[in-house]
């Protein structure tokens, strides 16, 4: 009887877990978690995203939701990780301080990031967000378009925060580039040198120097990415920016029998507005929109488009 009851245990021992420091420690308590913090507050809400870097080769192992500052990853293998933090909020142009994209190690940079060697157990490590305090203010933009290849697949399912520089090179604000057109927009800025810095975990980045003046409203730049390293160019876009009270305004360059079907949709194709106009006032309601990048149509009833065109729609 006893020698069946020991060889029992030797067979179960492995299914249930393994010992360290005397304790057993089952698959599903090989946990990493902590909080995330907005200088002394939680961050509310954003994704962490778990990177492994074990063979210096950087890919997302998994992402979980931030739940009132606290974030909770399991079910482990043993690696070498690090952390990456990218806030979410409805975003408010004059609202300070700003919150970066954020590693573990505090930086805004993966190559300045901080990895922890993970093997078994529950680890615990705190993300406190870099901002940037000074509020700013100005007339001009900066608008752009970002390319990639698609093939890379080293920081997948991560989305592109594309990092607005003041001329010291300290962070002062992000935007995420569109997930289907890669285009990215920062408003309200004064005169200045910036840098725009698009982060990419394992890719190497070009920061692109803009030097925004009160005479030119509007900066375009484009970035080419490939396997090695993101190369920035300059190159003219096709975004067309409008500011709005709500009301978008459509001009039609040509004659055009009545009526028109006028359309809006968002970068993934959905339908926000879908409207019939008989006269030539075409003005499209826009009050409640979120201010982001939308796809104007305008066609006849005969199906022969007059006008399509991106528009960015900002209510105020």
């Amino acid at each position: 009887m006893n020698k069946l009851s020991f060889l029992f245990v030797l067979i179960i021992l492995p299914l249930l877990g393994f010992t360290q420091n005397g304790k057993n420690i089952s698959k599903s308590e090989n946990t990493y978690s902590g909080y995330v913090f907005m200088g002394e507050n939680l961050l509310p809400k954003g994704k962490v995203y778990l990177i492994d870097n074990s063979k210096n080769i950087y890919s997302t192992e998994d992402v979980t939701e931030v739940n009132e500052g606290a974030f909770l990853f399991s079910n482990l293998k043993s690696g070498k990780y690090m952390l990456y933090v990218i806030p979410e909020h409805d975003y408010d142009f004059f609202y300070f301080p700003k919150y970066i994209p954020t590693y573990s190690g505090n930086s805004f940079k993966w190559e300045s990031s901080k990895s922890i060697l993970y093997l078994n157990g529950a680890t615990k490590n705190n993300i406190n967000l870099i901002s940037f305090a000074e509020p700013f203010y100005g007339n001009s933009m900066i608008s752009g378009k970002i390319k990639y290849d698609l093939g890379y697949r080293g920081g997948r399912y991560i989305p592109i925060p594309i990092i607005l520089l003041n001329e010291k090179r300290k962070p002062i604000d992000f935007r995420i580039a569109d997930s289907f057109e890669g285009v990215f927009i920062f408003e309200h800025l004064p005169e200045g040198k910036y840098y725009l810095h698009p982060e990419i975990p394992g890719i190497k980045t070009e920061e692109l120097e803009i030097i925004v003046k009160s005479d030119e409203e509007n900066k375009r730049a484009r970035f080419l990415v490939d396997n090695n390293s993101i190369k920035p160019e300059r190159a003219a876009g096709s975004l067309n920016p409008i500011i709005t009270e709500n009301n978008l305004k459509v001009f039609l360059n040509q004659e055009f029998e009545l009526p028109v079907i006028c359309e809006l949709t968002d970068m993934s194709g959905k339908s926000i507005v879908k409207n019939i106009y008989s006269t030539e006032d075409i003005y499209i309601n826009t009050s409640g929109f979120n201010a982001g990048i939308y796809l104007l149509r305008v066609r006849t009833f005969n199906n022969s488009i007059l006008k399509t065109a991106k528009v960015y729609i900002n209510n105020y």
